[in-house]
């Protein structure tokens, strides 16, 4: 890929036909409560800072107001309960993809074919909401292809 191939590329990613409009240091208030509608751009399972093991799926709303924000689902996966959580919320994906836990190295690599299934080629409706605690809430809800 020679340079021009790739100032484009990250041009694409970065959205510049609204570049003038954001802020300075961009524009970290969060999400108000609500449905957006959403494309998934990461999928990933890692540690936290207390090293412990985590999945962070990363949506990008690419309609409305709020347009190029980010929501993010992070859930540490130490027990199948949280484990749980987390298949579920692939399952919400509609992906042909078989969803789900055998150990953590067949888990990572099920979050990575998950990812290639939907990354940039699905879009799909997602409810955020927080708690009284300041916990997110996510559900998916339709799925389409882009």
């Amino acid at each position: 890929m020679n340079r021009e191939q790739l100032m484009e590329e990250w041009n694409k990613k970065i959205g510049t036909e609204d570049f003038e409009k954001e802020p300075e240091h961009g524009n970290r208030e969060p999400l108000p409560d609500g449905k957006y509608v959403c494309e998934v751009n990461n999928i990933e399972l890692k540690a936290t800072k207390s090293n412990k093991l985590m999945t962070s799926i990363w949506f990008k709303v690419i309609e409305g107001q709020y347009k190029n924000k980010m929501i993010f689902s992070n859930q540490v996966v130490e027990h199948k309960w949280q484990i749980n959580i987390v298949l579920e919320m692939l399952r919400q994906l509609s992906v042909e993809t078989d969803v789900e836990f055998e150990d953590y190295n067949q888990f990572a690599d099920m979050l990575q074919d998950v990812l290639e299934e939907v990354g940039g080629n699905v879009a799909c409706e997602v409810e955020y909401s927080t708690n009284d605690k300041g916990y997110s809430k996510i559900e998916i809800g339709d799925v389409w292809d882009k």
